[in-house]
């Protein structure tokens, strides 16, 4: 695997901006292979901190992402790097290596070498069926091996060998595979190498040199907090011959008590509290001369008398989970907000100096409800039903833009699951509650609610929940709105003004998200009115060009399903999305598969026009004929050559029309490629550069295609690589570019022998350097002829061959 260093801004220059927060660009955007994955993935969050002599390793939700201070220079580490998962959970540095250990909430653990780049995952504990639990929730390096803290106990495992060589499920008198959340090495009251674990139920410690660590006598354990059962034992650290241990909630529990925060053990063994400055405290680090530690709102420091300080600063960590401290004063806190960058002094105050917030570039969370492309080649993503976490826009640049209402004061503290980008730059989205935002070309933001447009609230109130929207060929913007008693469909001019239309679907019906075809014709699904989880239908609306007037509006309700007899309907009225291809076909997911129309412009007029399910081009005797069908479908995209790219519960399927049906091309899942999850909620595809997008719950991958928009005339062809190197039994694949929409391409020989004929729809076609017959061609020049299929003339290009 190779790892491509980040671009960056030197870190130095951070230290001139208090409390600033910096990113860096995202290295997915640069142009990769075709059928190569890219990770866009939010790193903000961070669940664990490791330091190296020259640099910071961050494990956080979206991935690793490896920080050199003294450059600034920034790596990101995702699935599509080969690590077995995004939601890393804790991390370790091992300088024998070295290497980088990442555990994950499944109980694999990566090896990573930074020198490279190569990933190996270790399933040991995953595989075990022994606890219903296998997270592991702290690593740490000693000698030879690599001690767990698992939601069952600890592991060691063995670099050398590769292979767990203990586990300790049965600590003493603790319940038998307890969580054990942190582990530190310090000496037993009786002097010996002990290990020291924080569990859920207080303190436990064995002496290193007892004969077996798996027989629970070998382990003591001791209370911490008062025996309160609400509070576990979170973090420890052993600090100028004292131990520390860190006390927190667990979270199943609103306890808010007294008994949070910092204990030092006494020589009794009694754990007597330390006043930090309140809350829990859910990590420890020690250098040579503090102890530092994370509380509810901020960090604090031990100094070797064991007096400790609260660290105060305006500009205080969120909810913490991890720290770092440098012996030259630097602290590293990690939070959910990023990478906190501070300093502190080296004698007197207590003045927390925060330099700053770090995190690579990215959308701001990684919970992806919905995808748009628009035609500038921006990409628009809708973010999770979390309040707060706003709705986000990769640039043509590479570069993300989170919408967030921390950083736009007129932007609501909402979730935003509908987004669209318009082709004169506006961003459009609606959230749940908190109605439309419009985000305008030069980056001002305004919010659009039931006191400044048509857009019904429900009950009276100004909570605007919108179901869909879209914009028509002719600039104007289509929003519905839900659990509203009046106008239920809301166009807004391109001058601004704003029109409320009546729900045509009836009782028990609610307009929810919406489709502009070709046409502008508007194809809106329908959510039942008790249940907005539940969608009943699809309806089709027709506004003769008078989009304000409802008078000659034609609407039709398509909720009948599949019928054997005359093979029309929909395969469920529970329908996820709508689509058209380039063909003019309409394409509709739904919770038991697909389906398609044809689409005449005139459907809500035409009852003859009816939905059909899609056909295999071949299947075996008693296999289903129909493409998809009986699988739940979560979203459709199209690309550049008209394929079919299929959003499921099972992964990415895409497809094409070949004679006679519909051919599988590929099936994306987990097992075959780096999602970060099997259900993929949305895809999107971006035509000009052959990107597919696909959005989960964890976090967005792309995968670049061979298809792009296709020339509008015809043009010199590009053909790369040229001149392709060809081995003895294989070639690298041969692209052909600047195609129009639909071409005939055939590869001739200098005396005018067709070698290869190609069809190719889209802008770009691969040609696998064999001839008719299957073998590779000979050296040579060869002569690249390409024929557009409706009249657009001939267009030429040449490659040439070595062997």
């Amino acid at each position: 695997m190779r790892t491509v260093p980040l671009s960056a801004r030197c870190f130095g220059a951070l230290f001139l901006v208090a409390s600033a927060a910096f990113f860096w660009p995202n290295p997915a955007h640069a142009q990769s292979p075709i059928g190569a994955w890219e990770a866009h993935t939010a790193m903000r969050e961070v669940r664990g901190l490791a330091r190296s002599d020259s640099a910071l390793w961050v494990a956080t939700t979206g991935g690793v992402y490896r920080y050199a201070p003294q450059d600034g220079d920034i790596r990101r580490f995702t699935v599509t790097n080969g690590l077995h998962d995004v939601n890393a959970r804790a991390i370790a540095y091992d300088p024998s290596g070295p290497s980088v250990w990442v555990g994950y909430r499944d109980g694999v653990i990566d090896r990573f070498n930074p020198a490279s780049g190569a990933v190996t995952s270790f399933q040991d504990i995953a595989r075990s069926d022994r606890f219903s639990q296998s997270n592991i929730h702290r690593l740490q390096v000693r000698g030879d091996s690599l001690y767990a803290a698992t939601a069952f106990g600890v592991v060691v495992f063995d670099k050398q060998t590769e292979k767990v060589r203990d586990s300790y499920t049965d600590l003493g008198s603790l319940n038998a595979a307890s969580d054990v959340y942190d582990l530190t090495f310090a000496p037993t009251p009786a002097g010996e190498p002990g290990l020291w674990l924080a569990t859920e139920s207080g303190m436990a410690y064995a002496s290193m040199q007892a004969a077996n660590l798996k027989d629970p006598a070998s382990w003591t354990v001791e209370p911490t907090a008062a025996s309160d059962d609400q509070l576990i034992a979170r973090s420890v650290a052993a600090f100028n011959g004292s131990l520390y241990v860190g006390m927190d909630v667990d979270q199943e529990s609103d306890y808010n008590g007294d008994a949070l925060g910092l204990y030092r053990r006494a020589q009794s063994g009694r754990y007597e509290r330390v006043p930090h400055g309140g809350g829990e405290v859910k990590a420890l680090s020690a250098n040579e001369n503090r102890l530092y530690g994370t509380r509810r709102w901020g960090a604090f420091m031990v100094e070797a008398s064991g007096q400790a300080h609260r660290l105060s600063d305006e500009d205080v960590p969120d909810r913490p989970n991890s720290i770092i401290a440098d012996s030259d004063g630097s602290l590293w806190i990690g939070d959910q907000r990023g990478l906190v960058a501070a300093h502190v002094p080296a004698s007197g105050g207590n003045a927390l100096q925060v330099e700053g917030l770090l995190y690579p570039d990215g959308p701001y969370e990684n919970s992806i409800s919905s995808l748009h492309v628009d035609e500038s080649g921006r990409l628009i993503v809708g973010g999770s039903k979390q309040r707060g976490t706003g709705f986000y826009v990769l640039r043509a640049n590479g570069t993300w833009k989170s919408y967030t209402s921390s950083a736009y004061e007129d932007l609501p503290n909402g979730n935003y699951n509908r987004v669209y980008g318009q082709r004169d730059g506006h961003v459009w989205a609606g959230s749940f509650g908190d109605g439309v935002a419009m985000v305008t070309p030069d980056d001002t933001v305004k919010n659009f609610d039931a006191r400044n447009s048509s857009l019904a609230a429900a009950d009276g109130e100004n909570f605007v929940v919108v179901g869909g929207l879209s914009v028509d060929p002719d600039g104007r913007l289509w929003v519905t709105t839900q659990l509203t008693r009046g106008a239920a469909l809301h166009v807004r001019s391109r001058e601004g003004q704003w029109t409320a239309l009546p729900n045509l679907l009836g009782p028990g019906r609610v307009y929810s998200r919406l489709f502009i075809d070709s046409y502008n014709q508007k194809w809106i699904i329908a959510d039942r009115q008790g249940n907005l989880n539940i969608a009943d239908g699809l309806a089709v609306l027709d506004t003769k060009g008078t989009p304000t007037n409802p008078d000659d509006d034609a609407y039709r309700l398509f909720d009948q399903e599949w019928q054997t007899d005359d093979r029309t309907g929909l395969p469920s009225t529970f329908v996820n999305a709508v689509t058209e291809d380039r063909d003019g076909v309409i394409w509709v997911a739904t919770n038991n598969g697909i389906a398609q129309l044809t689409n005449t412009g005139v459907v809500a007029d035409d009852p003859n026009v009816q939905f059909s399910l899609p056909q295999l081009e071949s299947v075996e005797s008693g296999e289903d004929p129909y493409l998809l069908h009986g699988l739940a479908v979560n979203d459709i995209a199209i690309d550049a050559a008209n394929r079919l790219w299929v959003a499921t519960e099972k992964g990415v399927y895409y497809a094409r029309e070949v004679e006679g049906g519909y051919r599988i091309l590929d099936h994306f899942t987990q097992t075959n490629a780096p999602l970060p999850d099997n259900f993929v909620q949305s895809v999107a595809a971006n035509n000009q550069t052959g990107v597919v997008y696909f959005g989960t719950d964890r976090g967005l991958v792309g995968y670049r295609s061979e298809a792009i928009q296709p020339a509008d005339e015809k043009k010199s062809l590009t053909v790369y690589p040229n001149p392709v190197r060809m081995g003895e039994d294989a070639a690298p694949d041969i692209y052909i570019e600047g195609l129009v929409e639909e071409t005939e391409v055939r590869i001739l020989t200098p005396d005018g022998r067709t070698v290869a004929q190609l069809e190719g729809r889209g802008g770009r076609v691969r040609w696998n350097g064999r001839d008719r017959q299957g073998q590779l061609v000979p050296s040579g020049v060869y002569l690249v002829v390409a024929v557009g299929q409706n009249g657009e003339g001939a267009a030429y290009g040449k490659v040439a061959v070595l062997r």
